[in-house]
């Protein structure tokens, strides 16, 4: 938890030196993650020097998470019945996880939908 915390700190401290002159940097990217499985699944987003607390999604379930701009390189894992499964992605080229277990395997298949206009 203290690395939690250190790193909440730091990340607090960041955007307030940046302040407005990080107003005119590139938004955040949005990710949804959909558990297509069964059963409940424990999903975790990693990137450099941060990510998402697991989140646990029942059956059918989805969460939306945002990963800062700066970063180019996002993990998710699903754990929970099935093996787990591991899939590394550029959240700029993606904005949906859908996890499902295949046989005794998670599988996370990754793509990029269309905004609605």
């Amino acid at each position: 938890m203290k690395k939690l915390g250190i790193t909440a700190v730091l990340v607090l401290l960041l955007a307030v030196t940046l302040g407005p002159a990080g107003a005119g940097a590139a938004a955040d990217h949005q990710l949804t993650v959909v558990n297509a499985s069964r059963d409940t699944v424990t999903v975790a987003l990693i990137w450099s020097g941060g990510g998402v607390e697991p989140i646990k999604l029942a059956a059918g379930e989805t969460h939306e998470g945002v990963v800062p701009a700066a970063i180019d390189s996002v993990k998710v894992t699903a754990n929970g019945h099935c093996r787990q499964a591991t899939q590394t992605f550029n959240p700029q080229r993606v904005n949906r996880a859908t996890v499902d277990c295949k046989g005794d395997t998670y599988a996370i298949q990754l793509a990029m939908t269309k905004p609605a206009y």
